[in-house]
């Protein structure tokens, strides 16, 4: 049986090496699966290259997901034939088994949907130091942000593992989620990516603030401002993934709210909105937050939520961008540890500031004085921006 075992696992990995033959390159970002915006963003940038012929893989790193990747590996499919010998011999049945995600993984029932969206949607692979992609892209989200306090996993964004490898490296749209440097990483980290920055080939940022930032602390003057993944795409886009999924047949509310964190303000500040607009009821997506027990909905009605609805009201970066791909009336509020500079960054850029409010200013927002959104001119501003960044990405690329 230990035979059979290890031939299984060589031929697991003989298999998973002709897999990943034919990609062109790996994506490094944030990982996991609570947050709706990190994995949309991650499957709109992966879906953006292959519409443009360009297959890559998005890694799935070793510090802020769960496992490695949530899956039935190979190596547990091919074992099926073997466990069925055993299961035979035990009379247990059925004999033809293969375990489900959940008998591995008990833990993943509340992100299961989520789990699904990406195994399904996302060519995933755990990160390997001695894969050799001709291309490596960083980005987006907030990669070069120290979450961890640790300058080797911070510097793991910055592709110090491949040091003295002459390969193609691309920062798209990383963001350093905050306003001033020493908020994103401490001096010593400052140092220890020095090295490593300057060895990219093409550099992007999701946030303007974030071109003064890499001009300051190391010197590029190269740095462009590129928009956020998700809006390489079109609503179009997003729509082909609602209606064939399960929740194409989902009735969505008048007012849609998607809060991080919810606090009992913005619970209050729901209600009110929701008497404003005369709606008894929200849908209502939270993600961190409810009973452990809760099973997150699937990412296909949290993309109809901001097609189909009237009103959003979100504390999100991501939610507001949906709420702008689908032209639907919004209120994003602030919260500072979700970092402001990004919204602020976006609303501005658009004229959309009288749709902020700040997560201390809830009590005293009046909904009568938010400006008409101008539809129009958005979409116009926003499609010249997609093209630009896309035309950027792909000449990197070249």
């Amino acid at each position: 049986m230990r035979y059979i075992s290890e031939l299984l696992t060589r031929v697991g990995r003989r298999l998973d090496r002709r897999h990943y033959s034919h990609a062109d390159g790996a994506i490094l970002t944030l990982t996991g699966y609570f947050n709706y915006g990190n994995v949309i963003q991650r499957y709109a940038l992966q879906q953006f290259l292959v519409q443009h012929g360009h297959k890559f893989v998005s890694y799935v790193d070793t510090h802020s997901a769960p496992h490695d990747h949530y899956r039935i590996t190979r190596r547990s499919r091919l074992k099926t034939p073997a466990r069925a010998i055993k299961r035979f011999l035990r009379s247990q049945r059925p004999y033809w088994y293969v375990p489900s995600l959940y008998d591995i993984h008990p833990e993943s029932h509340r992100i299961g949907h989520i789990i699904e969206f990406v195994n399904d949607n996302i060519w995933i692979k755990p990160f390997d130091p001695k894969d050799t992609f001709g291309h490596y892209v960083v980005g987006s989200d907030q990669v070069w942000r120290n979450w961890w306090n640790n300058s080797e996993t911070l510097g793991y964004y910055f592709l110090d593992f491949l040091e003295g490898r002459e390969v193609n490296r691309v920062a798209y749209a990383a963001s350093f989620g905050m306003e001033q440097i020493g908020d994103a990483m401490t001096p010593d980290d400052i140092e220890y990516v020095r090295p490593h920055i300057q060895l990219f080939d093409s550099l992007s940022v999701r946030e303007e603030t974030g071109v003064d930032i890499v001009f300051d602390t190391w010197g590029r003057d190269d740095v462009v401002n590129t928009v956020d993944p998700t809006l390489l795409l079109s609503r179009n886009d997003y729509s082909t993934l609602i209606d064939k999924s399960a929740a194409s047949d989902e009735q969505v509310q008048p007012v849609f709210t998607y809060i991080i964190d919810q606090t009992t303000k913005e619970k209050a500040f729901i209600s009110r909105m929701k008497r404003y607009y005369g709606v008894a009821k929200a849908t209502e997506i939270r993600t961190h937050g409810g009973a452990e027990n809760d099973t997150l909905p699937p990412m296909e009605l949290w993309l109809k939520g901001f097609r189909d609805s009237d009103l959003v009201v979100t504390n999100s970066y991501h939610g507001l961008l949906f709420s702008v791909i689908n032209n639907t009336n919004f209120i994003v509020v602030g919260r500072t540890h979700g970092g402001l500079s990004r919204l602020h960054s976006f609303l501005s850029e658009y004229g959309l500031e009288s749709r902020f409010v700040d997560e201390t200013a809830l009590d005293a927002f009046d909904p009568s004085s938010l400006d008409t959104i101008d539809w129009t001119h958005i979409n116009s501003q926003l499609d010249k921006r997609r093209t630009q960044s896309g035309d950027w990405l792909l000449q990197s690329l070249n």
